[in-house]
């Protein structure tokens, strides 16, 4: 694991990361075809877009529509560590208005930027808030002793739930293709993160 916060200059994680491979290929091509780029590297985006997968926040809906159904609480799907690790998401909007900036400013021509909000959060600071948003009471959420042990699997949980999610999509004449679009095994990365992540932001303010 690289020192965090994360630069863009710090080693590669041991292991496939698919992003790697994206990065490589643009360099490559870039490098051929005599073309220039720019790689933003944000943390995970919070926006809205119909049909987007790796999407948090739909994902997070749906997951909590299903609980409020059920009338069970909204228990925390992850372990303990990532209940209390410093993360620092990317809305898409400043993620949006950042790629357009670097990718029209001659200053920036085959650079490596991080770009998240810089507002440091931790799940246990934002879910009774969420909680409050999707109206359930408030529930004290428990965790196993071993902390790396996550409350729920999300992908096997929210299988079973998918035949539920089209009742309630057609009670409400809402989206039923949204449960598609959902990518439970990211949630679950997400919220069992196994230690701080935080981008050092450094670079893009210099810039």
């Amino acid at each position: 694991m690289a020192p965090i916060p994360f630069s863009e200059e710090a080693s590669r994680h041991e292991g496939l990361n698919f992003y790697y491979t994206q990065e490589d290929l643009i360099k490559e091509y870039a490098k051929k075809n005599h073309w220039n780029y720019v790689i933003t590297r944000p943390n995970v985006i919070i926006g809205v877009s119909k049909g987007n997968f790796m999407n948090f926040a739909v994902s997070l809906a749906i997951y909590a529509t299903i609980q409020k159904e059920k009338g069970e609480p909204l228990i925390f799907p992850g372990n303990e560590i990532g209940w209390n690790a410093i993360l620092d998401h990317s809305s898409a909007l400043t993620n949006a208005r950042f790629q357009l900036w670097s990718s029209t400013n001659e200053k920036t021509v085959n650079q490596v930027f991080n770009i998240h909000n810089g507002d440091k959060v931790q799940f246990r600071e934002i879910w009774p808030k969420i909680e409050e948003y999707f109206g359930f009471p408030h529930y004290e959420q428990k965790f196993s002793e071993d902390k790396t042990v996550s409350n729920l699997f999300l992908p096997e949980y929210m299988s079973k739930h998918k035949e539920l999610w089209h009742q309630i999509a057609k009670r409400y004449n809402i989206d039923e293709a949204a449960f598609e679009y959902t990518t439970w095994m990211f949630m679950y990365f997400i919220v069992n993160v196994p230690s701080n992540a935080e981008g050092d932001l450094s670079k893009a303010r210099k810039y």
